[in-house]
């Protein structure tokens, strides 16, 4: 009923401006006729209106689609929240959502077409793919939950005093380390263990202890001193980039 609907309202756009146009007496010229501004704007303005026309017709016939779907764990089944997932067009996005308390994510309004579809989920493997939407139609997805054990532990609870003085103990100890920035959620990279075993410092996440971010930093610049003090500037060029406050030291 809506189709036909729509329909009927084109074909009404179509006749009103069909008619505005036939309104016009269009010159037909001779051959020894000049034709002089007065005649060509007279030539002018049905061609302007057919363009019009064109125009609006072009807008009304565009696909106009919705795309919906949902997002659960892959071992689970249980629903995610908040995963991000966005449709991109030539690397830019062109329409983002969140996933809400039941996993569930749509989008309205955009027209049909291939697509790259990026679904982001915290401590979840990241569904990047390519997909062509011609129609109205709802998705399942499931996601990879990333391992344990591929992520920089966080410190425990006992152990929340951070300090300049903790980290000095720590270094004659041999259980020194270094934060990086608070996040919950930071994976481990390719050179980590071998930053620990040859200088002997190990990274830790400082997680969702935000508040402790100054005392982390100031605890990092021990380390980094007693680093540059045993090994000279070499490790520098090894070490983490997200280290706490490791950009101002350098």
């Amino acid at each position: 009923m809506n189709r036909k609907r729509k329909l009927s309202d084109e074909n009404l756009i179509i006749k009103k401006y069909l008619n505005h146009i036939l309104s016009y007496k269009l010159i037909v010229f001779s051959s020894d006729e000049p034709l002089d501004n007065k005649n060509l704007s007279s030539l002018m303005k049905p061609i302007q209106l057919l363009l019009i026309l064109f125009i609006l017709t072009g807008s009304a016939f565009a696909q106009s689609i919705g795309f919906a779907g949902t997002i659960c764990d892959v071992k689970t089944k249980a629903p995610l929240d908040f995963v991000k997932v966005g449709i991109y067009k030539n690397g830019m996005p062109k329409i983002v959502a969140l996933t809400e308390g039941d996993g569930y994510f749509s989008f309205k309004n955009f027209a049909a077409g291939a697509y790259q579809l990026k679904v982001e989920g915290n401590r979840y493997y990241t569904l990047d793919t390519l997909i062509t939407i011609e129609k109205e139609v709802k998705i399942h997805f499931e996601l990879k939950p990333i391992p344990d054990s591929l992520f920089i532990s966080e410190p425990s609870l006992v152990a929340t005093r951070i300090s300049a003085e903790r980290a000095r103990k720590e270094i004659a100890s041999g259980h020194a380390k270094l934060y990086l920035t608070a996040d919950k959620s930071v994976l481990k990279q390719a050179g980590d263990d071998d930053f620990q075993t040859k200088y002997s410092i190990g990274y830790i996440n400082l997680g969702s202890q935000c508040s402790s971010i100054k005392q982390a930093t100031e605890y990092n610049k021990v380390v980094f001193r007693h680093l540059d003090k045993e090994y000279g500037k070499e490790w520098r060029k090894e070490a983490r980039k997200d280290v706490l406050g490791l950009t101002i030291y350098l």
